[in-house]
C-alpha cells in the first residue's frame, strides 16, 4: 500500500507504476486515489477500505511530501504500519529537504528519497529485495527515467536524443535479455536423455513419479501432475487451485504465461526435491510471505 496525500496522487501513481513494471507485475501497489487499480469508489466507506488494505498489505510505503507532513490520514496509516509486527514500513520523501520536520513515528524509521534518479533506484531495489524479487538495474533504470520524465524531473543520465524513446529502449533491452537467455539454454543443455523425479503429493494419497525428458516443457510437466491429481483438484489452472514447491530451496514456482516456453529440466532439477500442494485461494504474491522463483 502507498499512503499519500490526495494532493500527491500523480506522484503516488508514478511510484506505483514504477514498482509494477520493475517487478514485472509481481507487485501490485494499491493507493486510495488509484481508480484503475481498485481505489476507493464513490459511496464506499473510506475508513473501512483503507483499514482492509492496511490489514492485507505486506508493506506500507509512506509518501512524505510537503503536502502530507500535516495529513492526519497519512499519520494514521503510518501509525498503523508502525504498530503492526508483520508489516514493513517504508517512508520515502519527495521535495522534503529538511528531514527533521518529518513527524513521529516516521522519523524513527530509515527514510529513502525519490528526488533523484540514483535515490529512486536505491529505493526500488530496497522494495524488490524485501519481496525477494530480482533487481535488474538496467531495466529498472529505464523505468526510473520514464517516471522522472512523467513527473517533469530531469533524468540526468539520459542522452538528450534518447529522452523520448523509453518504451523502445525497454523493448530492445528485454528482447536482448530474452535472446541471451534462449542462447544460454541452448548452449547449456545437459547431455541427459531423461530422469525420474519422485514428487511428494500433498493433494493425492501417493507420491508421483514424473519422467523429465530433454524436449519436455514445464507445461508438459504441469499437464502430467494435473492428470495425476485431477480427481482431487478439478480445475486445471496452475496457481489457482494448486502449486509446486521446491523443497530444496524453499521456494514456490511462479510461472503463469510462459510455461510452454521453459524446459522442464530448468525448473524441475534432478538434484532437487519437489512437492505438489493444494491452494485454498488463487496464489497472490502480494498476500504471500513465501519466496518464489
Amino acid at each position: 500500500m502507498i499512503s499519500h496525500s490526495s494532493r500527491d496522487t500523480e506522484i503516488a501513481g508514478s511510484l506505483a507504476e514504477l514498482l509494477r513494471k520493475s517487478s514485472l507485475s509481481q507487485l501490485q501497489p494499491w493507493f486510495s486515489s488509484d481508480t484503475s487499480q481498485g481505489g476507493i469508489a464513490a459511496g464506499q466507506r473510506w475508513f473501512d477500505r483503507v483499514h482492509r488494505e492496511l490489514r492485507e498489505s505486506k508493506a506500507i510505503i509512506v509518501l512524505v511530501t510537503p503536502n502530507s507532513l500535516s495529513s492526519s490520514w497519512v499519520q494514521f496509516e503510518a501509525g498503523f504500519g508502525a504498530g503492526a509486527a508483520d508489516l514493513e514500513l517504508m517512508p520515502v520523501t519527495f521535495s522534503v529537504p529538511d528531514r527533521t520536520k518529518v513527524p513521529n513515528p516516521l522519523s524513527h524509521w530509515q527514510m529513502f528519497s525519490i528526488d533523484t534518479r540514483d535515490e529512486v533506484l536505491t529505493f526500488t531495489k530496497k522494495v524488490l529485495d524485501a519481496f525477494s524479487i530480482h533487481f535488474d538495474g538496467d531495466v529498472v533504470g529505464l523505468f526510473v527515467n520514464q517516471m522522472l520524465s512523467k513527473l517533469k524531473l530531469n533524468p540526468t543520465s539520459l542522452e538528450p536524443d534518447k529522452a523520448q524513446n523509453f518504451d523502445n529502449d525497454i523493448r530492445r533491452y528485454l528482447d536482448k535479455k530474452f535472446f541471451d537467455l534462449a542462447a544460454n539454454l541452448r548452449t547449456g543443455i545437459s547431455n541427459f536423455s531423461e530422469y525420474i523425479l519422485q514428487i511428494d503429493n500433498a493433494i493425492g494419497a501417493q507420491s508421483i513419479e514424473l519422467r523429465i525428458t530433454l524436449d519436455m516443457s514445464f507445461q508438459d510437466a504441469l499437464d502430467e501432475l494435473w492428470r495425476a491429481n485431477q480427481s482431487h483438484i478439478g480445475t486445471y489452472e496452475y496457481l489457482d487451485t494448486w502449486i509446486i514447491e521446491n523443497l530444496t530451496t524453499g521456494k514456490v514456482i511462479i510461472v503463469k504465461e510462459v510455461q510452454s516456453e521453459i524446459p522442464a529440466h530448468i525448473l524441475l532439477r534432478a538434484e532437487h526435491k519437489f512437492a505438489v500442494r493444494r491452494l485454498e485461494k488463487p496464489y497472490s504474491v502480494r498476500k504471500s510471505s513465501r519466496r518464489f522463483i
